[in-house]
Protein backbone atom coordinates (compact mmCIF):
# COMPACT_ATOMS: atom_id res chain seq x y z
CA UNK A 1 0.00 0.00 0.00
CA UNK A 2 1.19 3.78 -0.77
CA UNK A 3 2.38 5.49 2.42
CA UNK A 4 -0.98 7.01 3.73
CA UNK A 5 1.36 9.49 4.93
CA UNK A 6 1.54 10.90 1.26
CA UNK A 7 -1.86 12.48 1.89
CA UNK A 8 -0.76 14.74 4.67
CA UNK A 9 1.97 15.90 2.93
CA UNK A 10 0.07 16.97 -0.33
CA UNK A 11 -2.47 18.91 1.94
CA UNK A 12 -0.82 19.47 4.64
CA UNK A 13 3.39 19.52 3.86
CA UNK A 14 3.12 21.41 1.26
CA UNK A 15 2.14 24.66 3.43
CA UNK A 16 0.57 26.49 5.90
CA UNK A 17 -2.31 27.22 3.57
CA UNK A 18 -5.93 28.10 3.34
CA UNK A 19 -9.24 26.54 1.85
CA UNK A 20 -12.46 27.12 0.00
CA UNK A 21 -15.41 25.31 -1.10
CA UNK A 22 -12.49 22.60 -2.61
CA UNK A 23 -15.44 20.94 -4.76
CA UNK A 24 -18.59 18.88 -4.25
CA UNK A 25 -18.30 18.73 -0.78
CA UNK A 26 -19.12 16.44 1.75
CA UNK A 27 -17.36 12.84 2.34
CA UNK A 28 -17.43 12.71 -1.34
CA UNK A 29 -14.44 13.07 -3.13
CA UNK A 30 -12.51 15.98 -4.29
CA UNK A 31 -13.36 17.35 -7.47
CA UNK A 32 -10.88 19.01 -10.08
CA UNK A 33 -12.35 21.67 -9.31
CA UNK A 34 -11.95 21.64 -5.59
CA UNK A 35 -8.18 19.93 -5.49
CA UNK A 36 -7.11 23.06 -8.17
CA UNK A 37 -8.79 25.64 -5.65
CA UNK A 38 -7.43 23.72 -2.43
CA UNK A 39 -4.04 23.67 -4.25
CA UNK A 40 -3.83 26.99 -5.45
CA UNK A 41 -4.25 28.04 -1.49
CA UNK A 42 -2.14 25.88 0.07
CA UNK A 43 0.88 26.31 -2.52
CA UNK A 44 0.76 30.27 -2.24
CA UNK A 45 1.02 30.36 1.07
CA UNK A 46 4.15 28.10 0.14
CA UNK A 47 5.60 30.04 -1.31
CA UNK A 48 4.90 32.66 1.10
CA UNK A 49 6.05 30.24 3.57
CA UNK A 50 9.32 28.99 1.60
CA UNK A 51 10.62 31.30 -1.20
CA UNK A 52 12.70 29.26 -2.25
CA UNK A 53 11.02 26.07 -2.47
CA UNK A 54 9.21 24.76 -5.60
CA UNK A 55 8.13 27.48 -8.00
CA UNK A 56 3.99 27.94 -7.69
CA UNK A 57 3.12 26.52 -10.91
CA UNK A 58 4.85 23.23 -10.43
CA UNK A 59 3.40 22.77 -6.63
CA UNK A 60 -0.24 23.18 -7.83
CA UNK A 61 0.52 20.74 -10.70
CA UNK A 62 2.25 17.78 -7.90
CA UNK A 63 -0.98 18.77 -5.88
CA UNK A 64 -3.35 18.16 -8.21
CA UNK A 65 -2.13 15.48 -9.45
CA UNK A 66 -1.82 13.76 -5.94
CA UNK A 67 -5.15 14.14 -4.90
CA UNK A 68 -7.05 13.99 -8.35
CA UNK A 69 -7.51 10.26 -8.01
CA UNK A 70 -10.90 10.25 -6.22
CA UNK A 71 -9.97 9.01 -3.10
CA UNK A 72 -9.46 11.68 -0.98
CA UNK A 73 -12.79 13.38 1.09
CA UNK A 74 -13.71 17.03 -0.23
CA UNK A 75 -14.47 18.20 3.98
CA UNK A 76 -11.35 17.01 4.65
CA UNK A 77 -9.39 19.02 2.15
CA UNK A 78 -11.05 22.01 2.98
CA UNK A 79 -11.23 21.35 6.80
CA UNK A 80 -6.83 21.09 6.64
CA UNK A 81 -7.03 23.87 4.08
CA UNK A 82 -8.75 26.06 6.45
CA UNK A 83 -6.71 25.01 9.30
CA UNK A 84 -3.18 26.20 7.39
CA UNK A 85 -4.76 30.02 6.80
CA UNK A 86 -4.65 30.43 10.28
CA UNK A 87 -1.20 29.13 10.98
CA UNK A 88 1.88 31.48 10.95
CA UNK A 89 4.32 29.56 8.79
CA UNK A 90 6.95 28.27 11.88
CA UNK A 91 3.42 26.79 13.33
CA UNK A 92 3.26 22.65 13.72
CA UNK A 93 0.99 21.95 10.56
CA UNK A 94 0.55 18.31 11.58
CA UNK A 95 -1.98 19.91 13.60
CA UNK A 96 -4.37 20.56 11.14
CA UNK A 97 -4.94 16.90 10.25
CA UNK A 98 -7.31 16.61 13.59
CA UNK A 99 -9.58 18.63 11.72
CA UNK A 100 -10.50 15.13 9.77
CA UNK A 101 -13.46 13.43 11.92
CA UNK A 102 -14.03 9.61 10.63
CA UNK A 103 -17.19 8.70 9.20
CA UNK A 104 -18.92 5.61 10.53
CA UNK A 105 -17.99 3.71 7.15
CA UNK A 106 -14.36 5.26 8.92
CA UNK A 107 -15.31 3.22 12.23
CA UNK A 108 -15.80 0.22 10.72
CA UNK A 109 -12.86 -0.16 8.69
CA UNK A 110 -10.93 0.28 12.23
CA UNK A 111 -12.83 -2.72 14.18
CA UNK A 112 -12.42 -5.04 10.77
CA UNK A 113 -8.72 -3.85 10.29
CA UNK A 114 -8.10 -4.20 14.02
CA UNK A 115 -9.84 -8.04 13.73
CA UNK A 116 -7.70 -8.97 11.09
CA UNK A 117 -3.95 -7.91 12.34
CA UNK A 118 -5.56 -10.03 15.49
CA UNK A 119 -6.18 -12.93 13.35
CA UNK A 120 -3.00 -12.32 11.13
CA UNK A 121 -0.51 -12.05 13.73
CA UNK A 122 3.08 -10.69 13.10
CA UNK A 123 1.66 -8.20 10.98
CA UNK A 124 3.42 -5.95 13.28
CA UNK A 125 1.07 -2.84 15.25
CA UNK A 126 -2.35 -2.09 13.64
CA UNK A 127 -2.46 1.58 14.72
CA UNK A 128 -0.87 2.67 11.57
CA UNK A 129 -3.14 1.11 9.29
CA UNK A 130 -5.85 0.58 10.80
CA UNK A 131 -6.18 3.98 13.44
CA UNK A 132 -8.99 6.43 11.75
CA UNK A 133 -8.98 9.54 14.27
CA UNK A 134 -5.82 11.30 13.29
CA UNK A 135 -3.23 11.94 15.89
CA UNK A 136 -0.52 14.44 14.97
CA UNK A 137 1.86 13.27 17.67
CA UNK A 138 1.70 9.82 16.40
CA UNK A 139 1.32 9.95 12.80
CA UNK A 140 -1.61 8.14 12.57
CA UNK A 141 -4.84 8.33 11.31
CA UNK A 142 -4.24 9.53 7.93
CA UNK A 143 -6.78 7.22 6.45
CA UNK A 144 -9.36 9.44 7.92
CA UNK A 145 -8.54 11.32 4.43
CA UNK A 146 -9.92 8.89 2.64
CA UNK A 147 -13.73 9.22 1.22
CA UNK A 148 -16.06 6.22 2.70
CA UNK A 149 -15.89 4.30 -0.80
CA UNK A 150 -12.08 4.10 -0.33
CA UNK A 151 -12.32 2.77 3.18
CA UNK A 152 -15.51 0.45 2.25
CA UNK A 153 -13.15 -1.08 -0.68
CA UNK A 154 -10.24 -1.08 1.94
CA UNK A 155 -12.29 -3.16 4.79
CA UNK A 156 -13.40 -5.73 1.71
CA UNK A 157 -9.61 -6.54 1.51
CA UNK A 158 -10.34 -7.90 4.97
CA UNK A 159 -12.17 -10.68 3.89
CA UNK A 160 -9.12 -12.16 1.83
CA UNK A 161 -6.83 -14.45 3.26
CA UNK A 162 -3.89 -12.75 5.45
CA UNK A 163 -1.40 -13.99 2.74
CA UNK A 164 -3.60 -12.17 -0.05
CA UNK A 165 -4.16 -8.58 2.21
CA UNK A 166 -1.22 -6.67 0.29
CA UNK A 167 -2.38 -7.47 -3.10
CA UNK A 168 -5.96 -6.37 -2.27
CA UNK A 169 -4.60 -3.11 -0.49
CA UNK A 170 -2.02 -2.51 -4.02
CA UNK A 171 -5.18 -2.58 -5.92
CA UNK A 172 -7.23 -0.59 -4.22
CA UNK A 173 -5.18 2.05 -3.79
CA UNK A 174 -4.24 2.01 -7.35
CA UNK A 175 -7.87 2.40 -8.58
CA UNK A 176 -8.19 5.17 -6.47
CA UNK A 177 -4.79 6.88 -7.37
CA UNK A 178 -3.59 7.16 -3.71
Amino acid sequence: MKNVGLTAIVIMGAACGGGGSGGNGGTGPISAAGAMEVCETICQHDVECTPDGQPLDACIADCVGDLGGGGYRTDAANAIADCFAGLACTADEEQCLAECTPTSAHEAYETKCRAKFAECGGMGSADPACETTPNATTEVGEACLFTPAVVDALAACFDEPCTGLDACFQMVTNQYGL
